[in-house]
């Protein structure tokens, strides 16, 4: 004789039970950065320091000997020859007790120069004390 079973499943479990584990035991892991984050942290870190530095720089400006030479300003126009530079404009029309290299940022920001650079054939206005 032969004999049959079958194995009926109860509802809502199928397989072996699985064990999950208690959730007030398990414990939040810890982030921590490796060495090279640390590092990257700490470069954006100083970027971002040496960013605000530049811009409080750029927007207070500093004060130059041209400051001191009042509401009067006139410009020379000159004509750029070979061979000249902001340098020897600097050293020519710069008033006296004035730092040539001020009166180069001077020059180049009276003619929207981005770098000392000057072409030659082209008009520069030099501030001149009025």
């Amino acid at each position: 004789m032969t004999t049959i079973s079958a194995v009926q499943a109860l509802p809502g479990r199928v397989g072996p039970q699985v064990r999950r584990p208690d959730r007030t035991s398990v414990h939040p892991s810890r982030l921590e950065l490796t060495r090279r984050g640390r590092l990257v942290a700490s470069a954006l870190v100083f970027l971002a320091v040496l960013a605000i530095a530049a811009t409080a720089l750029v927007a207070l400006g500093t004060p130059t000997a041209l400051a001191s030479w009042g509401d009067e300003q006139q410009y020379v126009s000159v004509t750029v020859q070979p061979g000249d530079t902001l340098w020897g404009y600097a050293e020519q029309y710069a008033p006296a007790g004035t730092d040539p290299r001020d009166f180069v940022l001077t020059i180049q920001e009276a003619n929207g120069l981005p770098t000392g650079h000057i072409a030659t054939g082209s008009q520069i206005d030099i501030p001149v004390e009025g």
